[in-house]
């Protein structure tokens, strides 16, 4: 019975602890499922949290 419901697929709405800090700091949350981890995926590239202010050091 279990099989059969998988096989069928199943919508999950999750929500992570650190979409609102990762969307204030200009990201939009996503996972990665190869490393199954949180990340915040900003202009310049994926982040663990945040995005990263501008460098001052161009």
């Amino acid at each position: 019975m279990t099989t059969g419901l998988l096989s069928r697929g199943f919508m999950l709405n999750w929500t992570a602890s650190s979409c609102s800090y990762c969307n204030s700091t200009g990201g939009k949350c996503g996972f990665d499922f190869p490393t199954f981890h949180f990340k915040c995926y900003c202009p310049d590239r994926p982040h663990a949290a945040r995005c990263d202010p501008p460098s001052e050091y161009n």
